[in-house]
């Protein structure tokens, strides 16, 4: 039952119970090659991926299985990893067991050599990367996993009013703690959610978020006092119509009042204003609205890095064929996340069915053989309707459903509420933390 939406979760336990086979006298006997960090130089490796989020961790624990410790080193700059499927519920006082970030030094396979910086730039035609403390790194095999990056200063004025309080996002730790009094500030008035055209799909936070405040605004008896607006620059709330309709529904249940079409252009800090434009319209004339709360998804882009290098398609995504994710000129360069160019939607769900192929066609290229495994495009979104309910949307490259669950999943449930409360949050950690020696 568990099959599609549990896999990623499901590929790392395995990956890392292999792991965990290196004994402990292997352990003290190659003190050198674990998760220390390693000091500054030129390097070789078998093995090189960029980027230590969900993504990178999986390839990482996958290949220092297959190939054993010191085939794979790994550039990360970040101190923690994160779970950020909790933070919707934690920016909304919604109580979690679950931490949402732990130490990437305990989330790192052992075996797998970590440089803890960021890449500066990368050199395909001769095989090797630079990073930004000075180092170079050559390569047999290249796994981009950089992720994204939310882009605040694409739309004027947002980064200041993120700054002093006026808006909120929840794209990091703080962003996350301060959205949380922001929203217990707030009594009566406009509350604005603005979600923004991006090169990746399905960053549902927004509707997450406007549907967690009405449910947490009646909650205190003050939703009759608000009136909540959400704005997408697209036609419809999502890209699956099954459960866009759905979506809609449940909008105007709550009386969420919807704008399609609508791009936010500016947020005027001084004046609590926010400007939309509507993507249709030739005209320069701009829809004004008064606010008292505003949450924005930003846009979202890959890092320069990876946007300003030959690796990188016209839209700066990570140019890879949609289902061997072999790069389209490279053919020893891989990717996997959110930064490849195929038009899939940013999910846990997606990161592992990606990881399965890419995987199978590492091998295969290693044997010598033709890379034949593919990637169907499967992506999943948990969207919060509520402090206790859950649609779970499942689908593929062709936006149809593609549902694990022997249920209709554009019907929210609480059952699926608790799976990513409290369920999935623990088999994430337990499973890629627990597993791994202890160093």
């Amino acid at each position: 039952m568990f099959r599609s939406s549990l896999h990623y979760l499901k590929l790392n336990v395995s990956c890392l119970q292999g792991a965990t086979s290196i004994s402990k006298l292997q352990a003290l006997k190659c003190r050198n090659i674990t998760t220390s960090l390693i000091k500054h130089g030129e390097f070789n490796a078998k093995f090189l991926i960029v980027g230590g989020g969900s993504g990178g961790i999986t390839v990482a624990s996958t290949l220092t299985k297959k190939f054993g410790a010191g085939t794979v080193w790994i550039v990360e700059p970040s101190e923690y990893h994160y779970y950020r499927s909790l933070w919707p519920m934690i920016s909304c006082g919604i109580k979690v067991s679950s931490r949402s970030q732990l130490p990437t030094r305990k989330v790192l396979p052992y075996g797998c050599e970590w440089l803890k910086t960021a890449a500066a730039r990368f050199d395909p035609d001769n095989n090797c990367i630079f990073t930004e403390d000075g180092d170079k790194v050559k390569y047999e095999y290249l796994v981009i996993a950089v992720g994204v990056q939310p882009q605040f200063d694409q739309i004027t004025g947002l980064v200041e009013a993120v700054a002093n309080g006026s808006a909120t996002s929840i794209y990091d730790t703080d962003d996350v703690a301060k959205t949380y009094e922001r929203l217990q500030e707030f009594r009566s008035g406009e509350g604005l959610f603005a979600c923004s055209r991006s090169t990746v799909n399905c960053d549902t936070t927004t509707l997450s978020m406007a549907y967690l405040v009405d449910d947490y605004l009646r909650q205190s008896g003050t939703r009759t006092k608000v009136q909540i607006d959400l704005f997408t620059p697209f036609e419809q709330l999502f890209l699956v119509d099954k459960y866009s309709k759905r979506l809609d529904e449940i909008c105007q249940q709550k009386n969420v009042l919807v704008h399609k079409g609508y791009n936010l252009l500016e947020v005027d800090d001084d004046r609590k204003l926010a400007f939309f434009r509507k993507e249709d319209n030739e005209s320069t004339d701009k829809l004004e609205m008064k606010f008292n709360f505003l949450y924005v998804a930003p846009p979202l882009a890959p890092p320069k890095v990876l946007g300003y290098s030959k690796l990188a398609d016209m839209k700066g995504m990570l140019n890879v064929d949609a289902q061997t994710l072999i790069h389209k000129e490279f053919g020893n360069v891989f990717g996997i996340g959110d930064c490849i160019g195929c038009g899939v939607g940013r999910s846990l769900g997606a990161v592992g069915a990606q990881a399965k192929a890419l995987q199978k066609n590492i091998e295969s290229i290693l044997l010598g053989l033709q890379p034949k495994a593919t990637y169907s495009g499967y992506a999943s979104c948990g969207i919060f309707t509520g402090s206790k309910k859950l649609l779970f949307a499942e689908y593929d490259y062709n936006f149809e459903p593609l549902e694990t669950f022997p249920f209709n999943q554009s019907k929210e449930r609480k059952s699926l509420f608790l799976l990513q409360r409290d369920y999935f949050p623990e088999l994430y950690w337990n499973g890629l933390v627990k597993l791994v020696i202890q160093h």
